[in-house]
């Protein structure tokens, strides 16, 4: 069985990224191996690059993150890095989702789990009674 992964978030349009409440934007692109210093120093180098509060990039994945302060910083600085092309394909942009999902199973809480029910199930009941309960596995 292979890896399993997690689902893609899809490039988005800068107006819709605006339009969007998120000051976050995954920064999506032929980004592996590409460090957070050569990103800023490409970012700052762009005409009208109006800065970020803080960006995210492992050197090994394909994408990082960049928050901004406020909407017009992250309209600006979006407009100004869309053109950065890292190994023969340009930078595209997506909102992080922030939905979470539901578990299926329901958590449970520590204060309802007993730990001698953990350590050993049986304590409840008389040695015979365990014995046969034993027996059946």
């Amino acid at each position: 069985m292979g890896k399993r992964r997690r689902p893609r978030d899809s490039a988005m349009e800068i107006p819709d990224i605006i339009a969007n409440d998120s000051l976050r934007v995954c920064v999506m692109g032929n980004l592996r191996g590409v460090k957070e210093s050569r990103m800023i120093r490409d970012f700052e180098a762009c005409e009208g690059y109006a800065g970020f509060q803080k960006l995210k990039k492992a050197v090994s994945l394909n994408f990082g993150h960049l928050d901004f302060d406020n909407k017009e910083q992250q309209e600006k600085t979006l407009n100004a890095i869309k053109d950065i092309v890292y190994k023969n394909k340009r930078l595209c942009f997506s909102v992080k989702r922030e939905e979470r999902r539901e578990s299926k199973k329901p958590r449970l809480n520590a204060e309802d789990i007993e730990i001698k029910d953990v350590v050993t199930p049986l304590w409840k009941m008389s040695y015979e009674d365990q014995l046969k309960h034993k027996a059946r596995f």
